[in-house]
């Protein structure tokens, strides 16, 4: 069965660890008093099913509390929604607020064509 393993990051140090990671990297970022969102492991399998289990990203968990020392969240705040940074090379390239399953597919599917190269991730005006 396909699965993604979603790594926690622990604290601020972990999450700026990560962040030195090659491939892009997934992180749900939540509050202590919120958790995890339910619904996202499903999403996870999901897309780790439709691409046989070979997804050139990590997913991670991460709570805001834990983490807020990270440079990389120096400036947000506690909320009640998860969100999902997707990071790349150390810098934030992508951002979903709230449980958003088809606006985080558009945000992953958007990273890997850059990294592949894809025409799909050009924009209009990269075409001009």
């Amino acid at each position: 069965m396909a699965q993604l393993e979603r790594t926690d990051l622990a604290d601020a140090a972990a999450f700026t660890d990560a962040l030195k990671r090659d491939k892009l990297q997934v992180i749900e970022l939540y509050c202590d008093w919120a958790g995890p969102t339910q619904a996202i492991p499903n999403f996870w399998h999901q897309l780790a099913k439709e691409h046989d289990s070979v997804l050139p990203l990590d997913a991670c968990t991460a709570c805001f509390e834990r983490c807020k020392e990270a440079p990389a969240l120096a400036s947000l705040q506690a909320t009640s929604q998860p969100r999902f940074l997707l990071f790349k090379g150390g810098k934030q390239v992508a951002f979903v607020k709230g449980v958003d399953p088809p606006g985080l597919l558009a945000a992953i599917s958007k990273q890997l064509a850059a990294q592949s190269g894809s025409p799909a991730a050009r924009t209009t005006s990269d075409l001009e």
